[in-house]
């Protein structure tokens, strides 16, 4: 674990992407679960379009990517918020609509898991701050972790028409440090 921390930590801003974290049959799952569930669809010309869900739970899961979360930062964390969403081609969503849905104002980590059947080799997720960049590949059943300064955006890459038959479903979960 210690090297996957200090990976993390050495990487700017610190991050890092484990593929092939969930099970496949676990995302099939999730991924019915979360169809049944539902989603809002949003759609702002400025932010973004796409499915969201704030309410389903899974709180098994919040927990072990709360640990992971944990692990890799090295302190004590506290989950504050969870999203739900599902892109189909011609979603997106822009670093707007992330400043106007961030669940935390402070430093904070962030986690995304995507729990996608398949890789759609577009839809990957971007934060920077202008100088450093992470970049998560849409990469079925991987898990990215993040510390996000108050300066890091996000945003989510347009799904083309080439992914017309891809739906890409992701959970984001924000964890505040705790003292």
């Amino acid at each position: 674990m210690k090297e996957a921390q200090d990976r993390f930590r050495q990487a700017r801003p610190p991050s890092t992407v484990v593929s092939g974290w969930l099970p496949p049959d676990e995302a099939e799952a999730l991924r019915q679960r979360l169809t049944e569930a539902g989603f809002q669809p949003i759609y702002e010309p400025c932010d973004g379009r796409f499915g969201l869900n704030t309410t389903h739970q899974e709180p098994e899961l919040f927990e072990r990517l709360h640990w992971v979360a944990a692990a890799l930062a090295n302190r004590p964390l506290a989950l504050v918020a969870a999203r739900w969403t599902r892109h189909e081609a011609g979603d997106y969503c822009l670093s707007s609509c992330d400043l106007a849905s961030r669940a935390i104002e402070e430093t904070h980590i962030e986690v995304l898991l995507d729990f996608s059947a398949d890789c759609a080799n577009e839809g990957e997720v971007t934060y920077t701050d202008g100088q450093d960049v992470f970049v998560a590949p849409q990469r079925a059943c991987s898990v990215a972790v993040v510390e996000r300064a108050p300066s890091l955006r996000r945003w989510e890459r347009y799904l083309t028409r080439r992914s017309a038959d891809m739906q890409v479903f992701r959970l984001r979960i924000s964890l505040a440090y705790s003292h």
